[in-house]
């Protein structure tokens, strides 16, 4: 991720991969998201999740529901 954000500073970037990977992506910036969170969404499909970067600090995390699915996080 570091060398994408670097790499397409500035731009919007959209990465697809499967809900562990994702997971452990949002754990590395919000370390609050656990297995619990994991838990909970590897039903859902597709799970859509928007990282909002200041160049390469995480500033917001949200989901986007399509399913009228919900299973929120917050990182503050």
């Amino acid at each position: 991720m570091k060398k994408v954000l670097k790499k397409f500073c500035g731009k919007n970037i959209i990465v697809g991969t499967h809900g562990t990977a994702l997971s452990t992506i949002i754990n590395y910036y919000d370390g609050s998201y656990g297995y619990k969170d994991f838990d909970k969404i590897r039903t859902v499909m597709p799970w859509i999740v928007k990282i909002t970067f200041d160049e390469m600090m995480c500033v917001k995390i949200e989901q986007i529901d399509i399913n009228q699915k919900t299973f929120n996080f917050n990182k503050n």
